[in-house]
C-alpha cells in the first residue's frame, strides 16, 4: 500500500500539472491518461517488484511483464475508468488517495489472482519440461552410446 500511495500521488500530481483545468472535459482526459500512460507504468512497477520478491531473473521478470502487459491493461479498463470518473469528477483532491486506495484493494486482488495463475501455470509446466528434457537426453545418450555386445551381435548376423 505504501508503494501504491506513492505511485498514485505522483500520477495524480502529474495529471494535475499536465491538465490543470477544471472544465467537464478534463475528467475523461485524466481518465484516459491514467488508463494508458500511468497504468502501463503502474503495472510494470507491480510485476517488477513482484518478480524481485520471488528472486526471479530480470529476463524472467521481463518475459512475464511482456506476456501480462496487454491483458492487465485491458483488465484495468474494466474497473478503473468507472472508478476514476468518480475520482476526478466527484471526490475532492484531498480525499482522492483514500478513495483510490479503497478501489486499489480490488485491483491488487485482481493483479494477485492473475499473477498467481501465471505462476501456477509456470510451476506445472516446469516438471513437464524437466521430464521431457530428461527423456530427450536419455534418448540422445542411447543413440550415441556404443554397446560392444550390440556391435558383436550385429557382426555375427552380418556374417
Amino acid at each position: 500500500m505504501v508503494i501504491s500511495g506513492v505511485v498514485y500521488s505522483v500520477g495524480d500530481w502529474i495529471a494535475q500539472e499536465l491538465i490543470p483545468f477544471q472544465d467537464w472535459w478534463v475528467v475523461p482526459v485524466k481518465v484516459a491518461f491514467d488508463q494508458t500512460v500511468w497504468a502501463a507504468i503502474w503495472n510494470s512497477i507491480y510485476f517488477t517488484v513482484l518478480g524481485f520478491l520471488r528472486f526471479e531473473s530480470l529476463i524472467s521478470i521481463f518475459s512475464e511483464l511482456k506476456a501480462a502487459f496487454l491483458p492487465m491493461l485491458t483488465a484495468g479498463w474494466k474497473l478503473w475508468p468507472f472508478a476514476h470518473l468518480v475520482t476526478y469528477g466527484v471526490i475532492p483532491v484531498e480525499q482522492r488517495l483514500l478513495w483510490v486506495d479503497c478501489v486499489e484493494l480490488i485491483w491488487v486482488t485482481i493483479l494477485s489472482t492473475y499473477s498467481n495463475e501465471k505462476s501456477e501455470a509456470r510451476i506445472s509446466e516446469a516438471p513437464a519440461e524437466a521430464n521431457s528434457s530428461s527423456s530427450d537426453t536419455e534418448v540422445k545418450k542411447l543413440k550415441t552410446t556404443r554397446r560392444p555386445e550390440t556391435d558383436t551381435y550385429m557382426r555375427e548376423i552380418a556374417q
